[in-house]
């Protein structure tokens, strides 16, 4: 195949792709996975069954894949700005980057994360968790901070990576009415303040 062919037969995969995945998020804005076929998929998509099987093996396999995508962006994301907790300590009324991409992502795939967290999908929460977990593992093995935590690292990773997994659920069930910036700014204070100074409490 020519290079010009290859380009616009990836640019047609492409298209297809992003057609169905448009499928998806729609028609789970409206029913449960549990209800989605392959021929609502195919018929909102505009396409045939052979089509769609030409590249997601079932509805399983499509929802899989854009997990995968989703989190492989994410975490890439939030590894480019991982060093930047470093500044958190001296920063509590700066947004953290590293907070500001991660809100950023969310708003930008928005609907997405609308529909997987509404689906109330175990397996899709367990990912996200997890990978805030790693994340922030990231942050303390690339700062080496390890023999300077006053907690165990496995409380510590799961009370940051639980918090913030709950603060997201919350941001898109109250319909994400704050800014990124702004998530990212109260989420900067708590984690350089603390929660007992950020309540007002003074800190003996």
């Amino acid at each position: 195949m020519m290079p010009e062919e290859k380009a616009k037969e990836d640019r047609r995969i492409s298209r297809t792709r992003k057609l169905i995945a448009e499928a998806f998020i729609t028609l789970l804005e409206r029913k449960s996975f549990e209800e989605l076929t392959v021929a609502d998929l195919t018929e909102q998509a505009e396409i045939n069954r052979s089509t769609f099987y030409a590249h997601y093996l079932d509805k399983f396999d499509l929802r899989d894949k854009l997990i995968k995508e989703h989190l492989q962006l994410l975490g890439e994301e939030l590894e480019a700005h991982s060093l930047s907790h470093a500044a958190l300590q001296a920063a509590a009324d700066s947004p953290s980057p590293y907070y500001t991409a991660y809100f950023e992502h969310l708003l930008t795939h928005a609907r997405f994360y609308a529909v997987m967290l509404g689906q109330n999908d175990a397996n899709f929460h367990a990912l996200l968790l997890g990978l805030l977990r790693e994340s922030h593992f990231s942050v303390i093995a690339g700062l080496k901070l390890e023999q300077k935590l006053l907690v165990p690292t496995d409380i510590l990773l799961d009370y940051a990576s639980s918090s913030m997994m709950g603060m997201t659920v919350k941001w898109f069930e109250n319909g994400q009415k704050y800014s990124p910036r702004y998530m990212a700014l109260q989420l900067s204070r708590l984690a350089a303040l603390g929660v007992d100074r950020a309540m007002g409490k003074a800190v003996l």
